[in-house]
């Protein structure tokens, strides 16, 4: 999780339903959470920061990156953005960087004005979507889009409870930014 604070109001995320009606849901072979003891305390970047205080991005991202053949744990996927300049200072992560983990089998297209359309498109495909939301109000947070059921998508929280599709009811202030891996061979 980031903290960055915005004024009031809010400025509007895309609406966590709408879309094409339609039943997806992705099933991962792994579902990774920031308070996990195999990885909670790993720090990132070399920051204070922890994978269990800010690892979000880091969870859903090594989740997005098991369901493209890439099975990395957080733990894994944390030493190996630092070992190739995959965090910027502020232990944001450099998407660029999942190129290189990859061996440039993978890009990750970065989406900062999401649509329902493209989020349909990636979820048909079997492609689960990094979905940058805003928790309780006050500092974005990552989690993975696994499914839609009717209008309604369905995630995985790296800060819930281990389940593979919640409802995304939790976040009704929509999606903010998406990421999507997508295979370059």
């Amino acid at each position: 999780m980031k903290k960055n604070f915005f004024p009031s109001p809010l400025p509007a995320g895309l609406p966590s339903t709408g879309g094409e009606p339609m039943q997806v849901r992705i099933q991962l072979d792994q579902l990774y959470r920031q308070h996990d003891a195999r990885w909670a305390s790993c720090q990132l970047a070399g920051t204070e920061e922890t994978i269990a205080s800010h690892g979000c991005t880091v969870c859903a991202t090594a989740m997005a990156l098991s369901a493209n053949g890439y099975a990395l744990n957080p733990a894994q996927l944390n030493t190996q953005l630092i070992e190739n300049d995959g965090f910027t200072k502020s232990a944001l992560l450099i998407w660029k960087a999942i190129s290189t983990i990859s061996n440039g089998n993978l890009s990750v297209t970065v989406d900062d004005a999401p649509s329902h359309q493209l989020i349909d498109q990636e979820l048909k495909r079997g492609n689960p979507v990094i979905a940058k939301v805003f928790y309780q109000k006050r500092i974005f947070h990552w989690v993975l889009i696994t499914g839609k059921q009717g209008n309604d998508y369905l995630i995985h929280d790296p800060l819930g409870i281990g389940t593979p599709h919640d409802s995304m009811h939790e976040y009704p202030d929509g999606i903010y930014a998406v990421r999507y891996l997508t295979r370059r061979n």
